[in-house]
Formats: structure tokens, C-alpha cells, sequence
């Protein structure tokens, strides 16, 4: 290789550093994953990547796909324009490769964002009551895993992921009633000030296994204040996970209807796919001006 096809080469891997590529989906971390990099007669880059599409189309950015097929892809950049563009895809599909424990999490916490809410929970009196009406929820409503069928799953994938669903989804409901009926006897029901509501959580957080993080209400501008919440929060997430606690206090300060403030920057975390892998999401609670997450336990091994 000459000197000229080197400083190309040298160039584009400096763009993968400072993001160029991320319009694409190609992060800096890519850069350890390339193979084959060349350049041509007329001095374009190429190389490929393995991708890891998702059968199902969720995002998987910053964290490892549930389910999801590898793909060889062709990659073309024009050094001094900085652009880049797919030239060939598809040219090595390999057979799927599904985390059904994964997949079922997320799977049952796009129910739980999609409306089987605590109101509802909180009306049942006993856990046989609970585990008998979703059973007979899920055996109604939810047994023919029907939104699959627009995808291209594995002939077997239904009769794997069904029994694990059914199981993780009558569970989740279980431990949703427990933590709802917990807090339900600690927390005064009548109408607080936002001063009072602040002692409540304070007095539920006493007996609690949590990390407390405290959201910046000020910066050097609205953007950077806004971004700085979202990251400080994603980072506490991450943390609370890493350190083994139960519950992570992010405290955000007061809402304004109708503004993006970092209250609403934090809310809006939590109910996001981002927030998925150190999350469980309904037995999370909002208050005026704090939120209190309950943490996912990390696997083993991960």
C-alpha cells in the first residue's frame, strides 16, 4: 500500500472517531469491527461492516440486540467530501440469533407502556386474584403473538417464546400489585402541596436500597442544560445497575406545562427504549420534582 492510500485510509478512520458516520447508524466503537478496508483506482474508501439488524426494528443502539440477524455490509466513502454510502448489503445473511429471555422483557415492557396499568392492579385484593385474571388476560388477548406475523421469524420461534412471555408476563403483573399495594399503605391518599409531596418521598425512600442523583437545573444554555440532564440520568441509571442498588432518586426539580425542562427530559428517559435494560418500568414512580426508578437486576456474566 503507498503513502497516498494510507493517509485515505488514515483520514476515514479519523472520521469514524469523530462521528461522521453516525448518520448511518456507524459509531466510533465500529471502528474495531471493520474488515477489509481498500481504496480505489479513484480514491474512495471501502469496507465492510457486520450489522446486526433487528428482526423485530427496534433500535439497538448502546446495547446488544434481543433478536436480530447479521449482516455483511459494503460500505463506500469519499474522503474529501466526507460522504458515505452502502454499495452492496445482504451479501452474507446468516440464521437469526434471538436472546428469548431478552426478548421477552422488552416484549413485556412495551405492554406495560401500552396500557395495563396500575390503576387496574391496585383494585385487586389477593395475588391468586391477580394471577387469574391475567392469566386469563394473556390466554385471551395476548396467546397468538399475532404482531409477529408481519416479520420473518423462525418456524419454531412462537412455541419457544410463548411459554417464557406467558410466564414472565403473569409474573411481572404479580410484582407490580406487591410494589403498588406496599406503597399504597405508606402514601397518604388525600391531595399535598408540592412541600408535602417532597416529605412523602422522602419518607418512602428511607427504608430503600437507592442511589440518589441530582439533575442540574442550570447551565450555560437551555440546550446544553437539557442534554446534560438526559446524560447525568442515563449514567445514574447505569450506575444504580452497576452498584447493585434497588432504586435510583433522580431529582429533576419541578416541572412547566407545556416547556421541555429537565423534568420532563428525565420522564421522557424513563419511558424510553433507552432506559429498557436497567429499568422496570411500572414499578417506577413519579413525583412533583423527583423520580424514583426501580432498577433491573444485571444478568450474570454481563
Amino acid at each position: 500500500m503507498n503513502k497516498e492510500h494510507e493517509d485515505l485510509i488514515d483520514k476515514v478512520c479519523r472520521m469514524f472517531k469523530d462521528g461522521t458516520f453516525s448518520i448511518c447508524g456507524i459509531q466510533k466503537r465500529h471502528l474495531q469491527e471493520y474488515s477489509s478496508m481498500e481504496v480505489t483506482e479513484n480514491g474512495m474508501v471501502r469496507f465492510t461492516l457486520e450489522r446486526h439488524a433487528h428482526l423485530f426494528g427496534s433500535p439497538t443502539v448502546g446495547f446488544a440486540s434481543s433478536a436480530y440477524t447479521q449482516i455483511d455490509t459494503r460500505y463506500e466513502v469519499d474522503p474529501t467530501t466526507e460522504q458515505i454510502k452502502i454499495i452492496e448489503t445482504d451479501t452474507v445473511v446468516h440464521d437469526p440469533v434471538i436472546d428469548y429471555d431478552q426478548l421477552v422483557q422488552e416484549e413485556v415492557e412495551s405492554l406495560l407502556d401500552y396500557g395495563y396499568n396500575s390503576v387496574q392492579i391496585e383494585q385487586m385484593e389477593t395475588e391468586e386474584e391477580v394471577r387469574e385474571f391475567f392469566e386469563n388476560e394473556f390466554d385471551e388477548n395476548l396467546n397468538s403473538l399475532d404482531w409477529f406475523d408481519d416479520y420473518d421469524i423462525p418456524s419454531d420461534f412462537k412455541e419457544k417464546f410463548r411459554p417464557k412471555f406467558r410466564a414472565a408476563f403473569i409474573h411481572e403483573m404479580i410484582e407490580s400489585w406487591k410494589f403498588s399495594k406496599e406503597y399504597s399503605e405508606k402514601e397518604n391518599i388525600n391531595e399535598t402541596t408540592p412541600q408535602e409531596e417532597t416529605t412523602e418521598w422522602r419518607k418512602l425512600c428511607r427504608d430503600l436500597n437507592y442511589l440518589r442523583v441530582d439533575i442540574p437545573l442550570s447551565g450555560p444554555n437551555y440546550h446544553d442544560t437539557l442534554s446534560r440532564a438526559h446524560q447525568i440520568a442515563l449514567d445514574g441509571l447505569k450506575q444504580a445497575q452497576k452498584e447493585g442498588y434497588d432504586y435510583l432518586l433522580l431529582v429533576h426539580g419541578h416541572g412547566s406545562p407545556g416547556q421541555t425542562t429537565p423534568a420532563s427530559i428525565v420522564r421522557k428517559l424513563i419511558r424510553s427504549k433507552e432506559s429498557t435494560p436497567y429499568v422496570i418500568k411500572l414499578r417506577s414512580k413519579k413525583y412533583d420534582d423527583v423520580l424514583l426508578a426501580a432498577i433491573r437486576r444485571k444478568k450474570k456474566g454481563k
